[in-house]
């Protein structure tokens, strides 16, 4: 029985009274539309994926910079037990996360891993045991093979 509101003013009351889902015939009725990420650094890491990627046929970097574009809130959390038993999987190839590795579990090998954000107690693990745990940004520098790279969600 929700009316589609056209200002601004009723959309927010309505979140804000209403929790944090707005009732969907808001959302289906052009009112809200996706923004992408509001970080700029976060933008400006997904356009330069995308470019690098487009430039040398690396389709990877075009996923990655997809996987980018999404809110946070649907973006990859992925916990160091997970990417402990990737690491064995993939022996030697360099794990990216497009997301925040969190710090529950252990590592049993060394691993090269590329992330948007670390938690903390992930990224100490990760050098304590002779890791190397780097930004995405770093994957503009050229010098990694995207066949060397698996992403992980």
């Amino acid at each position: 029985k929700w009316k589609i509101l056209e200002s601004v003013e009723a959309i927010l009351w309505l979140s804000a009274f209403g929790g944090s889902n707005p009732p969907p015939c808001i959302q289906k009725g052009g009112i809200m539309k996706p923004t992408g990420p509001s970080n700029e650094s976060t933008r400006r890491l997904a356009v330069g994926l995308e470019k690098y990627g487009k430039k040398n046929n690396a389709g990877i970097f075009v996923d990655l910079s997809r996987r980018l574009n999404k809110p946070r809130r649907n973006r990859a959390k992925v916990n160091l037990f997970k990417l402990s038993l990737l690491g064995k999987k993939f022996g030697e190839k360099k794990l990216v996360v497009p997301g925040k590795v969190l710090g529950t579990g252990k590592l049993s090998a060394a691993l090269d891993v590329y992330a948007l954000e670390f938690s903390e107690s992930a990224k100490s693990k990760i050098i304590e045991i002779k890791g190397k745990a780097k930004s995405l940004k770093e994957l503009l520098d050229g010098k990694v093979n995207a066949k060397d790279l698996v992403i992980v969600v």
